[in-house]
């Protein structure tokens, strides 16, 4: 038989009922402070050390919020990143589950990562609580996504992928619904668990032309809360205004930004979005109409007027004695059909990562036996470290690199099911997020000037990359990505140029026509017995 609770804690219970504030001060988050726990402070164990517990306390972005949503049954929010507003949802649907009886909450996601993430924020609450209100309201079940507490008051965190449970739900959280690769399907799965006096709050980032886009244009029973960043405050840095973009400038005369914002939008848009105008309109928008990317708009902002196609092979720079160079390579079948995709390749003098130049392209539909050992010769031509995207056709790149033992191969890396363990493969995996990292690398090195597309095939299909309906950046229907896909890979390769630039350093000219070449382009003085020792590649090394 369970005890009861101490009258002054049901007391206390009941205040927390009518009053979200009072009940968020029991409420416990992790601070995004950089200092260390103080001893006095509650923390959390985990695989990079402890981190500090504070209370919640709303924020500006958290207070707007609570403030638009006042009484509003359903509310529909397009949000900045990193605003908290997921967290903030997150104590609502709390609240009313573990101090209403029979009360549900179900927060929905697109993925099942997504909903293990958001029930942590859950689990912290409860854990983080005075156990005397523990003791008032035990927890009698709890997995990896769902918590049931003794009253029949429960929180379910699930995806699309697993379903949901046919428990009866009072209070519905849509997490990053613009995400969801099928709104509509998910969203009919979470009402048929909904009541009919269900609250629901949808929130999200702008993630192109979707049904979120078509929710907040439409005309819905939803109250839509937008919350502008330049409405906050705390939203402004000091420092010196340099080298402002034009559409910076603009937007600072339209929304009249003070200079302390104008800086603090860019300290964003250079690091958080990697110089891309398109994803700071998105994560950081100033008005809902901003947010939205429009099917079509381009990728690269930059319009070139000499981008042409044309195919084969292109040397624009020989290979320069002590250069560091990266080779992508994005490999098709091999068919001769129109519509069919090119086998590329792009090798990039990356020595100087401000001053990224093309040294070879290839475009063409050549078979891939003879892409290979194309591949192969031009590679070893310049020593570049191979970044091979292992999709189907790579994977035989890669085949071939390794029994030609072609010494420098790009390696991804990867944490293993058991601590401290790693598996390593080569090549570069490509899925969603990989595939958007890569051409967020393109992007701010091209719009920060660091990399010049002096090729005109690459050139023509900068042109026509284009954002589809999904938000996804693509070459338009008809077109081609292949060689912008290569040149991402080589430029993403600079993070493992390491052997290279040890090599360059430790260069040992051949000829004396060699050693001024090298002395000329790179500054540094090469060994004085640099006739006497061949060099040796990599592999060579260690079978010599």
């Amino acid at each position: 038989m369970r005890p009861k609770a101490d009258t002054r804690v049901l007391e206390e219970l009941a205040r927390c009922l009518d009053d979200h504030y009072r009940f968020c001060s029991y409420l416990k988050i992790v601070s995004k402070g950089d200092e260390l726990p103080d001893e006095a402070a509650p923390t959390l164990g985990g695989l990079f050390g402890r981190v500090k517990l504070v209370s919640l306390e709303p924020n500006f972005s958290q207070a707007f919020w609570d403030a638009r949503a006042a009484n509003a049954q359903w509310t529909i929010t397009l949000k900045s990143r990193k605003e908290g507003l997921s967290t903030w949802i997150a104590s609502h649907g709390f609240r009313r589950s573990f101090l209403m009886p029979e009360h549900g909450t179900l927060v929905v996601s697109e993925i099942d990562k997504s909903a293990l993430r958001l029930f942590t924020i859950y689990k912290r609450f409860y854990d983080n609580l005075p156990e005397a209100f523990k003791r008032a309201v035990p927890l009698v079940e709890c997995s990896k996504t769902h918590m049931r507490f003794a009253h029949g008051g429960h929180i379910e965190c699930s995806s699309a992928q697993s379903g949901f449970r046919g428990d009866t739900k009072h209070f519905l959280h849509f997490s990053e619904l613009a995400f969801y690769t099928d709104i509509g399907r998910t969203a009919d799965a979470a009402f048929n668990v909904a009541a009919d006096s269900a609250s629901v709050h949808v929130e999200s980032t702008a993630f192109g032309i979707n049904e979120f886009y078509r929710l907040w244009f439409g005309d819905t029973a939803y109250r839509k809360i937008f919350v502008p960043w330049q409405a906050n405050p705390e939203n402004v840095q000091r420092g010196r205004l340099k080298d402002v973009p034009p559409e910076f400038e603009s937007i600072r005369r339209e929304h009249r930004l003070a200079d302390q914002q104008l800086v603090w939008a860019l300290n964003k848009y250079r690091t958080k979005c990697r110089s891309n105008w398109t994803t700071f309109r998105q994560e950081y928008p100033l008005d809902p109409v901003m947010a939205f990317v429009a099917s079509g708009d381009r990728f690269f902002t930059t319009f070139y007027h000499d981008g042409k196609v044309s195919y084969g092979h292109r040397q624009l720079a020989p290979k320069i004695p002590g250069h560091v160079y990266t080779m992508g390579v994005d490999t098709a079948s091999g068919s001769k059909a129109k519509e069919a995709d090119n086998s590329t390749w792009c090798i990039l003098d990356v020595t100087d990562p401000k001053h990224i130049t093309i040294a070879s392209t290839f475009y063409g539909k050549a078979d891939i036996p003879t892409f290979c050992s194309m591949l192969y010769d031009e590679g070893r031509a310049y020593d570049a470290l191979a970044v091979v995207e292992a999709n189907s056709y790579g994977l035989s790149v890669i085949e071939y690199l390794v029994a030609h033992q072609y010494p420098y191969m790009y390696v991804n890396q990867k944490a293993a099911k058991m601590a401290d363990r790693y598996s390593t493969t080569l090549g570069f995996w490509s899925g969603l997020q990989t595939k958007m990292l890569l051409l967020a690398r393109i992007q701010e090195d091209v719009s920060r000037g660091w990399f010049e597309p002096d090729d005109e095939r690459l050139k023509y299909e900068m042109n026509v990359f284009t954002y589809a309906e999904t938000g996804l950046p693509r070459a338009k229907e008809g077109e081609h990505d292949d060689l912008v896909i290569a040149t991402a890979l080589a430029l993403y390769g600079r993070d493992q140029v390491s052997i290279l630039t040890e090599e360059r350093e430790n260069f040992i000219p051949a000829t004396i026509e060699e050693l001024i070449k090298y002395e000329v382009s790179t500054g540094l003085i090469a060994g004085k017995d640099f006739m006497r020792e061949p060099r040796l590649a990599p592999i060579e090394r260690l079978v010599r």
